[in-house]
């Protein structure tokens, strides 16, 4: 009997150590499995992968259904897939790969499965401002990280005058960044073109129109993405077929809000992949607010602005203050950074209460700056209207007559807000944080 319980006793133990050792295993697997795929979604090269990654960082209002991205884990999603900038060491290609992936993976969520397309309506002038907003969005960071993306070109040479003596050189970008760029473009304006009828008195004709444009654009957009393999494109690396070269420095024609040939003649040369990304970026703001400073001096003397040259300055202005103020809500603290005096002798609680005193001053201004851009953008908007009903046939000619007489007195309100606000100081104050 006693033989028997020591056999049976060492049998147990031989059992309940191979349990502990498959329940190891099994842990052990889990854990190495979750890790491998924490790698697998976003450091790995494996392009589904990473653009699986890419679109968790992807938020849509339940309310709104305005989509936004939550890069840096701030948000209320997984943490799993949030990416700290080192601001001393993180590259410009490397912010172009943190910033414009999530926001490509938004624009294809909003062309291909907003509920916009499929409502009961369909799309109408009022429904389509939030996938509007999201290509603005993704041309934008198309726009300010165009340096890192090779280009290409064609040169075409056409004969004029008596003869044909005369010759013309021209040089057009074939890349695939400026096509993929003229994509959101094309749908940014056709879309815009739709959302201006908002509110308006319209022909079912005009409606119809420009519906039609927007669906034909559609198709082509997510025909494009397929046919030309944008997702390699922009998650793998140039010698697999990728479009961000990590230490690339490649000029386009594309944008005056972006690296144009005005910045290079001022010295401000275009950035390359391999430097420090938020340096960069702060080269970019600074043009940016010193663009509208000039636009700003430009158009403190119109009285009208009725006629379409100078629609275009203050328009500049409004596109200039909104590229800066998304990149602002894009990249944060990245891009506005408050500082300390150099005294060694304050005190930690002094530290903080002057970061908080800059930072309160910052807010302010940004605030002054948001409220310039909307009040332009509400003056453009009455601008577009009249524009529609000339275009419409020559319409309602009594909607005309009001409508101008209210743009220019928008406009005689703006020049006082923006005098009493100190629009000037602030665009300037700003200019100095970016150097």
């Amino acid at each position: 009997m006693r033989k028997n319980a020591r056999k049976n006793k060492r049998r147990n133990c031989l059992l309940l150590t191979v349990t502990i050792l498959l329940l190891s295993g099994v842990v052990g697997i889990m854990v190495v499995f979750k890790y491998a795929r924490h790698i697998s979604l976003y450091h790995s090269p494996g392009i589904l992968g990473r653009a699986k990654a890419a679109k968790a960082m992807v938020r849509i209002d339940p309310d709104t259904g305005v989509y936004s991205v939550d890069w840096d884990g701030d948000g209320a999603g997984d943490e799993e897939y949030a990416t700290k900038i080192d601001t001393a060491t993180t590259t410009f290609s490397e912010l172009a790969e943190i910033m414009l992936q999530p926001w490509y993976e938004a624009s294809l969520m909003a062309v291909m499965d907003d509920k916009v397309w499929t409502s009961s309506t369909g799309i109408t002038p009022s429904n389509v401002s939030r996938v509007r907003k999201v290509m603005l969005m993704t041309r934008d960071l198309l726009d300010a990280f165009s340096p890192v993306f090779p280009n290409k070109s064609s040169v075409t040479t056409t004969k004029s005058g008596k003869k044909g003596k005369r010759r013309h050189t021209k040089e057009t970008d074939t890349s695939l960044w400026k096509k993929l760029r003229t994509m959101y473009k094309d749908g940014y304006k056709l879309i815009g073109e739709l959302k201006d009828l908002n509110g308006l008195a319209y022909s079912q004709e005009l409606l119809e129109t420009r519906v039609h444009a927007v669906l034909e654009w559609k198709v082509e957009f997510v025909a494009f993405q397929r046919n030309h393999r944008i997702r390699r494109f922009l998650y793998s690396h140039p010698s697999s077929g990728g479009g961000i070269d990590p230490t690339g420095c490649y000029h386009h024609a594309a944008s005056h809000l972006f690296w144009t040939h005005e910045q290079l003649e001022e010295e401000q040369p275009l950035p390359c992949g391999n430097d420090i990304g938020t340096v960069s970026l702060r080269s970019l703001a600074s043009v940016q607010l010193t663009h509208s400073l000039n636009y700003l001096q430009e158009i403190r003397s119109y009285t009208t602005v009725m006629p379409e040259k100078h629609e275009l300055q203050f328009h500049n202005l409004r596109k200039e203050l909104r590229t800066f103020r998304d990149e602002y809500n894009l990249f944060g603290k990245v891009l506005v950074a408050s500082s300390l005096s150099s005294s060694s002798e304050e005190e930690d609680g002094d530290n903080d209460k002057i970061l908080q005193q800059q930072q309160q001053l910052i807010q302010e201004e940004l605030t002054i700056l948001d409220e310039a851009q909307f009040q332009l953008g509400f003056i453009n908007d009455n601008w577009a209207a009249h524009d529609i009903y000339v275009i419409d046939n020559n319409s309602h000619p009594k909607e005309q007559k009001l409508l101008a007489i209210k743009i220019d007195k928008l406009w005689a309100t703006f020049l006082v807000w923006q005098d009493d606000n100190d629009l000037q100081g602030c665009i300037e104050n700003m200019l100095e944080r970016m150097e």
